[in-house]
């Protein structure tokens, strides 16, 4: 099953801000990727599957639609 980042803040009662402080990143960024308006760099899409447990896989990125949205 294909989690999203939105449906797992929602469902972790997370926001966007804790999540980005937790990427390291700022907001504006973060919301750059989950739109898709900016290229994830693959650090970004590994370490959000480590911080979410899994819920939200790295593979997940790469299905079809979102395969031009990784970055190297």
């Amino acid at each position: 099953m294909i989690m999203d980042i939105r449906s797992y803040l929602k469902s972790e009662r997370m926001t966007l801000s804790s999540l980005a402080k937790d990427l390291g990143c700022s907001v504006t960024t973060l919301h750059g990727y989950v739109s898709g308006r900016r290229n994830i760099p693959l650090r970004f899409v590994v370490k959000i599957e480590s911080l979410t447990g899994g819920k939200v896989k790295a593979e997940d990125w790469l299905d079809e639609p979102k395969r031009e949205g990784i970055a190297a």
